[in-house]
């Protein structure tokens, strides 16, 4: 095995290409947002998740009008569809065995209302929207307590108006608002936000139900706008990421005589959606039968959080020009398993071929220092990627970085230099920006600087540097340039 035993190993050199500690875990959660039913495997290396399910929105109902004119007059004919209520939270953390198989629900969104030609205004039910579906997560782990679910938030009413005689000019029969969703067998469980009921009125305009929000883990879905108040049907806001909101309701926001709207769909995820629109009103839409259909409720979401250690946790992993080399160092801070490491290269055509290996120590709590060479470089824009090996010959992608030592066009000097530093960067930045940094002998930046595109000189104050070793590191659209300076 070959460590780097050099005095001044630079440690650190460039944060922007670093992997940190925390890239040993798996901290991003499997999300399954697409509605239905499928399977989930635990991963060999968990023993203990917490699963976050949200219920999707309710469906907002759809609106039937119609006017007739009579007597020379005309009679008023509106509704306003309900809207969707919003989907549950649940969570509950699990212990788990590596390799058993979990069944994952999402629940879709419920259907908008579809608007019927009925003038039947005793049955607007046939206008209501769809319940939203239920998410889950059953298994092994879930017997005991019950499957893990969050239920949908409910269907908005539908609403229909018909006259057919001159008499009231204000006839409307508006939606309900659906009750959000609850869930069961968590260990934090909150209801989504009901939604509002649609509302005409002779003394404001018409607006339709909004959706009510999903809940989250920070708490209950928010509730549509009171059905009392003559503006907008707000939806309600979501309980907390990643909650989603309700969709706001239809708003005859200029007074009209014939105005139809659909309602709005949901919001991201677990939102319930709005009801339709119509406000009838006119000798122009007279003996006509206005129809709109409501909004559809937001999907459901599962989602499962866990930690999963990988063998190695990387400190540094870093590239530099060496004559007609170049050299890779990186360390790691802690190795479980390590067998050895694999050195692959590609160029500009991204196909990767192994250049060599490097023994790993096996365990370790300590900082470890690797280095390698590439002794057949082509002087080209090179990308280096870095696998690890367990003992029972698990891969695993570490890291991957780029390197181009073939810009003859770079010069630095005076080197060595005293107060003031001269780069000169060619055609590197002619098109894109670039950043110059230079970094002290334990890893420090000490100096940075940007360079905008079309900027090829640069000149750099050094005065307020100690003497001794440093490196100047310039990096721009995944090319990387080091080169070692000296300051007497």
């Amino acid at each position: 095995m070959n460590f780097l035993t050099k005095k001044n190993t630079l440690k650190n050199l460039l944060s922007a290409l670093l992997i940190s500690s925390t890239f040993m875990l798996h901290a991003q959660p499997d999300i399954f947002s697409t509605p239905g039913t499928t399977t989930w495997t635990v991963p060999p290396c968990i023993t203990s998740i917490t699963v976050y399910i949200i219920g999707a929105g309710g469906g907002g109902g759809a609106s039937t009008s119609r006017a007739e004119e009579n007597f020379g007059d005309y009679s008023e004919a509106c509704s306003q569809g309900g809207g969707g209520g919003g989907g549950g939270f649940t969570q509950r953390t699990y212990a788990v065995t590596p390799g058993d198989v979990y069944t994952v629900t999402v629940g879709a969104g419920g259907l908008m209302g579809i608007a019927t030609s009925s003038t039947n205004a005793a049955n607007s039910s046939q206008n209501d929207g769809g319940d939203g579906g239920s998410s889950s997560f059953s298994g092994p782990a879930t017997l005991a307590p019950g499957i893990l679910i969050a239920y949908g938030g409910l269907r908005g009413g539908g609403a229909k108006s018909y006259n057919d005689s001159w008499g009231p000019y204000h006839v409307g029969y508006n939606g309900t608002g659906g009750a959000g969703g609850s869930a069961a067998n968590g260990t934090l469980m909150y209801n989504g936000g009901n939604g509002s009921t649609g509302r005409h009125s002779s003394s404001c305009y018409d607006a339709s139900g909004g959706g009510g929000g999903a809940a989250g883990p920070s708490g209950n879905g928010g509730n549509a706008s009171s059905p009392n108040s003559c503006s907008i049907r707000n939806g309600g806001t979501g309980g907390g990421a990643p909650a989603g909101v309700g969709a706001n309701g239809r708003i005859l926001d200029t007074y009209g005589w014939c105005r139809f709207f659909t309602g709005n769909n949901g919001v991201i995820v677990g939102g319930g959606a709005s009801g339709a629109m119509i406000h009838n009103n006119s000798e122009e839409c007279s003996g006509n039968t206005a129809t709109r259909n409501g909004g559809t409720g937001a999907r459901g979401e599962v989602q499962i959080h866990y930690t999963c250690p990988l063998p190695i946790e990387l400190g540094t992993f870093d590239l530099s020009c060496q004559e007609d080399d170049v050299l890779l160092e990186w360390t790691t801070i802690s190795e479980n398993n390590n067998d050895y490491f694999v050195i692959e290269k590609a160029g500009v055509d991204g196909i990767y071929k192994e250049i060599g290996t490097v023994e790993g120590v096996g365990n370790s709590i300590n900082e470890i220092k690797y280095d390698f060479y590439d002794r057949d470089n082509n002087n080209e824009k090179s990308y280096y990627r870095l696998y690890q090996v367990d003992f029972d010959g698990t891969e695993s992608n570490v890291a991957v970085r780029a390197l181009n030592c073939s810009n003859k066009e770079i010069n630095i000097y005076p080197n060595p230099f005293k107060d003031e530093l001269i780069v000169e960067l060619g055609d590197l930045v002619r098109n894109i920006n670039a950043a110059i940094e230079i970094i002290d002998a334990q890893g420090k930046m000490v100096l940075s600087k940007m360079v905008l595109k079309n900027e090829s000189f640069s000149k750099i104050s050094t005065e307020r540097l100690n003497s001794g070793l440093y490196i100047v590191r310039i990096y721009s659209d995944n090319m990387v340039y080091t080169e070692r300076i000296v300051k007497n």
